[in-house]
């Protein structure tokens, strides 16, 4: 069964491959730094509260200026 690499996306072989779900080592540990790096998050309503306030300071700060 072929399937589509997370990383990369490049159809690769499911059975038989040691990264699996990922194509190699590189795509494998790349997703792994993006994990340690807090670059993937689940949307939560205090994280969009938060993100509205930042974009609000925002637009203050370019009305002053």
């Amino acid at each position: 069964m072929k399937i589509i690499c997370p990383g990369c996306g490049i159809k690769i072989e499911y059975s038989n491959n040691k990264y699996r779900p990922f194509c190699s080592k590189e795509c494998k540990n790349r997703d792994f730094v993006n994990w340690a790096g807090e670059l993937y998050k689940i949307p939560s309503k205090e994280n969009q509260i938060e993100q509205d306030n930042m974009d609000n300071d925002e637009d203050t700060l370019e009305t002053i200026a």
